[in-house]
């Protein structure tokens, strides 16, 4: 039997919300994985169909986080939609009750449970697996002729560290090459020569270095005095491309499929002592109904959405979007909350896992029962404050006395600035109900107890200014769209036209909000921001019990002296203490790209300016005789200060002001680290000023050519200009760290090419 007229009806209303919720909500969690594949494309020449296997291969994870959220968001705005202009009244006057109301979303609520079951439960575990292949056959085919930069270290081969002082890309071929293999934890290999080229083994995986006219030092540390070298004229260093050590190669929960989880539950967990089989017994367990709870939550959401829609909000699509968020923001505290409760022992695991599904499926109900009697609930009231009901304009002296913002402005003006500025409200609220969601979904296991979540507050406030001017350029031009879709509905566009005010002329405040969000995203950028994203950062990892987020600035680090005439390595440096650990110093010849000596201090810290305190260490110089002697306790002057060797633990652009990001680039520059990235963050930090206004210039023409499809039409238009706005920013970004382009100008180039065209079709408009 086919489906009923109303519920045809009905499943048309919900579609497009439905639609454009799941779009909105999948648009967050893209904008990290475009970068990621344009950096995987351009840098380490992954073909654009592995780029799209990975990813078509990450939307099943990502839409089982996104597909119940949008049906609630389409149920909600649907059925307000409906109440809105009385056509739940009418139905109800024609005898339809509860279940008319409630049988075509619970049909479409039950096409997306069996949808996301067969997610949670078999594809999104495959698709991991197979995406993990991918990326890591591609870390191993790495293209060490693009990544490899004259006067820069290279170390994302495993256990080798290679330099080149220059090359010729086009030949492959490097001069000045120097390459550190450690073959143990004791034996260093230095290798330097003046040429070189790189071959792969496509089957092996090993790397050769075919060098010309160099020499190999092999120093042990067990016996120092020992020091091997070798000269050539030719060498082929073959290296083992080791795995990389650091991905642990155990599953996650999360990574395990379903029949891997059912196994393990079943096997007795022998190795380990009965209080931690318990956590291992409870994690599987719980792991197991959080799949089928999650996806068994897009019928509770519809039960929640139909009576919460019909309730005749006074914020309309805006409320009920943003009511959306809130429901989703306490279902998702639940979950988290109780995950490691149930891990710990303190709450059964299918409990923990389907109480928040319990909790909002009593909730559902309740409306239910009520929604013939439900008015605007007392405790959505505060909240409808931001979405006033529109009420003519008062008259009159009292009213003409009152103080009204932008005084100085033309009535139309204060009228489209107001408008716009009450959505805008709406929607960087929502955005950042949006971003703590996925924030909150992505550190649920790290979450217990009182004082984890005083830290999740902390943090998602610290980290709440830089989402603000992430996603400044969606806020602004969703907003703008959102409100001329609007009084093109009301007429209120024909009636300006008809009055003789050009088109031009009402895009002018839209432009000055525009401008305003610009400069306040970089004045954010600037001030705010990096200060609360290092704040940001400690606080993620004290949530996930990261006792040193600088380890990698500060374990086994090489550098230049500045001008090239000596190479400093240490294995360790202690910030508390202030001391290193196996600092050497090895002494370079001047004339040719040769190591001379080498000093190794077995632990030190400065204690002047420039020396080196030292209890134990070695000296080998090979034109002393001897060559090699052992050091008394004294002090090494190494000519340079403790900020030399110490590089901040955070490089990312977000960390640091324009200034400070202009000196780290120096730091890094003279010390022998890449900098391309700094260089293309630093102009970045000039050009995202501009999105909002350039996003305006392209999304403008088409507010005006909407005519009558309302505002979710705006936002659709909005996503996709800034889909397409971040998808060339995250290609330009990895040309630009490539050098392929100028980084000032790959910096431009989107916002660019986005006025351009954005000025062409305003201009190109009928007014």
């Amino acid at each position: 039997m086919g489906l009923r007229i109303l519920d045809r009806y009905i499943l048309r209303e919900m579609a497009g919300p439905f639609a454009i919720g799941l779009v909105v909500y999948s648009f967050f969690f893209l904008i990290n994985l475009l970068f990621q594949l344009a950096g995987l494309v351009i840098q380490q020449g992954l073909s654009a169909s592995a780029s799209g296997v990975l990813f078509l291969l990450s939307l099943p994870n990502l839409l089982a986080y996104t597909i119940p959220v949008a049906l609630l968001v389409g149920t909600i705005i649907a059925y307000g939609r409906l109440s809105a202009d009385s056509e739940i009244v009418a139905m109800r006057a024609g005898g339809l009750r509860g279940a008319a109301f409630l049988r075509a979303p619970l049909l479409f609520g039950t096409a997306l449970f069996a949808l996301l079951l067969a997610f949670n439960l078999w594809l999104i575990p495959a698709c991991r697996a197979q995406s993990d292949r991918i990326q890591t056959e591609s870390a191993q085919a790495l293209n060490l002729v693009r990544l490899l930069k004259p006067g820069a270290f290279f170390d994302r081969v495993p256990g080798v560290l290679l330099y080149a002082r220059s090359a010729d890309v086009g030949a492959g071929r490097y001069e000045g090459v120097f390459v550190f293999n450690r073959t143990g934890p004791s034996v260093d290999i230095l290798t330097l020569a003046d040429y070189g080229r790189v071959v792969r083994s496509p089957e092996s995986g090993t790397l050769t270095f075919l060098l010309e006219k160099g020499e190999t030092i092999q120093f042990n540390r067990k016996t120092p005095g020992k020091v091997q070298v070798a000269t050539f004229e030719e060498q082929a260093l073959t290296v083992e491309a080791a795995p990389d050590t650091a991905k642990s190669q155990r599953k996650s929960l999360t990574e395990l499929s379903t029949r891997e989880l059912l196994g393990r539950l079943r096997l007795p967990q022998g190795n380990a002592g009965a209080q931690e089989a318990e956590r291992i017994r409870n994690g599987l367990s719980y792991e197991l109904h959080r799949r089928l709870a999650t996806a068994f939550a897009a019928l509770i959401f519809v039960l929640v959405g139909v009576p919460l829609g019909m309730v005749n909000l006074r914020g309309g699509k805006g409320a009920g979007f943003s009511l959306s968020l809130i429901v989703l923001l306490v279902y998702w505290i639940l979950l988290s909350a109780l995950a490691d409760l149930a891990v710990a022992g303190k709450v059964r695991p299918d409990v923990a896992a389907w109480f928040p599904d319990a909790l909002l499926l009593f909730a559902g109900l309740l409306f239910l029962a009520r929604k013939d009697r439900m008015a605007e609930p007392l405790w959505m009231r505060p909240f409808l404050l931001l979405f006033p009901s529109r009420e003519p304009s008062p008259t009159g002296p009292s009213a003409r006395g009152k103080f009204r913002l932008g005084a100085g402005l033309k009535i139309l003006d204060r009228y489209l600035l107001g408008q716009m500025l009450r959505y805008a409200l709406l929607i960087g609220l929502s955005v950042l109900l949006l971003d703590w969601i996925i924030e909150i979904r992505g550190l649920s296991e790290f979450l217990s107890g009182a004082d984890k979540g005083k830290v999740l507050i902390k943090y998602l406030l610290a980290r709440s200014p830089e989402v603000l001017t992430l996603l400044a350029p969606l806020a602004v031009l969703m907003t703008v769209l959102v409100t001329f879709g609007i009084l093109e509905r009301t007429n209120e566009l024909t009636a300006l036209k008809a009055s003789g005010i050009s088109l031009f002329r009402l895009c002018l405040p839209a432009l000055a909000l525009g401008a305003a969000a610009g400069f306040l995203t970089w004045g954010f950028q600037e001030a705010v921001v990096p200060a609360a994203s290092r704040k940001a950062l400690n606080l993620r990892d004290k949530l996930k019990n990261y006792t040193a987020r600088n380890v990698a600035s500060t374990m086994d680090v090489w550098l230049f002296a500045p001008d090239r005439g000596a190479l400093f390595h240490y294995n360790h440096y202690d910030a508390r203490s202030k001391s290193f650990q196996g600092f050497s110093v090895y002494g370079l010849d001047p004339d040719r790209f040769r190591i001379r000596s080498r000093t190794f201090l077995k632990r030190s810290s400065f204690s002047e300016k420039t020396s080196l305190q030292y209890i134990k260490g070695w000296r080998w110089d090979r034109e002393a005789k001897p060559a090699f002697e052992d050091l008394a306790p004294g002090r090494l002057d190494v000519k340079l200060p403790l900020d030399y060797f110490v590089l901040p633990p955070q490089r990312e652009g977000r960390y640091f002001s324009s200034s400070e990001l202009r000196r780290l680039i120096r730091r890094l520059e003279e010390r022998g680290f890449p900098a391309d990235q700094q260089r293309m963050d630093y102009y970045k930090k000039f050009s995202e000023g501009s999105a909002p206004l350039v996003l305006l210039l392209a999304g403008l023409p088409f507010a005006f050519l909407a005519g009558r499809r309302g505002s979710l039409y705006g936002i659709a238009i909005a996503l996709l200009l800034v889909v397409g706005f971040y998808t060339l920013s995250a290609v330009f970004n990895s040309v630009g760290v490539m050098a392929w382009l100028d980084p000032a100008l790959a910096a431009w180039a989107p916002a660019f090419l986005f006025a351009c065209a954005g000025g062409f079709l305003l201009l190109n408009l009928r007014t």
